[in-house]
């Protein structure tokens, strides 16, 4: 693979400063150390090049690099999970369609589509937004194909591909935060990142600005050992070349929740997640999810309409009703 002429590795850069999301940032009130070590390629995971068919003349960079490095910190714990029998026995089996070679290995196309991948790549926040809508389906179950743009297609979604991802949230709800103490969260969780592209053996400081999504899976004195999606799978990058940190968490749904009921008894009702804040709508037998807004009169508008005619969920029942945007 001739990684020479890379100029963008499949991220979208925005300006932290000024981004706010008011109904998806949700905190992480659950936390268990998952590995004291914090040494994550000690349960390393196989190695996934998002660059498809590198010696042949229809090969290209697949701009998924936001995918690769989400999929993979959640491949990374889902396994030390269940290594440590934390999650119980009835999700294990749904799981067991998720399995390839004994490690779990979630299909990185599916979740770039809907996050609607181009071909500059994707922005980190649509990882965020979209995590609780689309789920995640097993890698056997979407193959990749000949061209770039037939990868980013989202007519290849099939209906049962959806059904797939939605049942995913049914048994689990992926939320996600920004970590303050590098070091204290990499207990927990490998921790997606962003670098500006590089490779080589040593110690990388590359300049200018980040332009690639990795999994940071361990710290040094002065570096940061990643798992990146191209042909070296891990390398060092200084400390101060690596930022806008993302640290997902995953918990299991208790399944007594009756989403059918639910949504049957609250018919045209607002409804709130006590834990994220955010908002949206019984309408049609969904959760319509009101689009994002930082106008806080709109908000106050919001939470008197939900204080007339409301019913609030936990973050777990939340994740396990059917969603779409408003």
């Amino acid at each position: 693979m001739n990684t020479d002429n890379i100029l963008n590795s499949g991220l979208i850069v925005w300006k932290k400063d000024n981004w706010w999301i008011s109904w998806v940032s949700s905190p992480l009130a659950w936390k268990r150390i998952l590995l004291e070590s914090k040494n994550w390629i000690e349960l390393a995971i196989p190695h996934e090049i998002q660059f498809l068919n590198a010696w042949q003349t229809y090969g290209h960079d697949t701009m998924m690099c936001v995918a690769f490095s989400w999929t993979d910190s959640l491949e990374y714990q889902f396994m030390q999970m269940i290594r440590l029998w934390i999650i119980p026995q009835t999700h294990i089996l749904f799981l067991n369609q998720y399995m390839q070679n004994w490690v779990i290995n979630f299909n990185e196309r599916f979740p770039a589509i809907n996050w609607e991948t181009t071909d500059k790549g994707a922005y980190l926040w649509k990882v965020a937004r979209w995590i609780n809508i689309s789920g995640l389906i097993p890698q056997n179950k979407m193959e990749w194909w000949a061209t770039f743009y037939e990868n980013i297609d989202k007519t290849k979604i099939t209906e049962e591909q959806k059904e797939l991802g939605l049942e995913f949230n049914k048994y689990f709800t992926i939320n996600y935060e920004y970590p303050e103490d590098i070091s204290d969260a990499l207990k927990y969780w490998p921790i997606q990142a962003c670098v500006k592209y590089a490779d080589w053996e040593w110690i990388l400081s590359p300049a200018w600005e980040p332009n690639h999504a990795i999994v940071v899976i361990w710290e040094w004195e002065d570096y940061y050992l990643i798992d990146d999606s191209y042909s070296r799978q891990y390398k060092k990058y200084r400390k101060d070349k690596v930022s806008w940190f993302l640290q997902y968490v995953i918990t299991i749904n208790d399944m007594k929740f009756d989403v059918a009921a639910f949504i049957k008894n609250n018919d045209l009702k607002f409804v709130r997640n006590e834990n994220s804040g955010a908002f949206g709508r019984i309408i049609r037998w969904k959760l319509r999810l009101l689009p994002n807004t930082t106008d806080r009169g709109v908000l106050m508008l919001l939470d008197n309409e939900h204080r007339k005619n409301w019913v609030t969920v936990t973050d777990a029942e939340w994740n396990q009703l059917p969603r779409e945007l408003f």
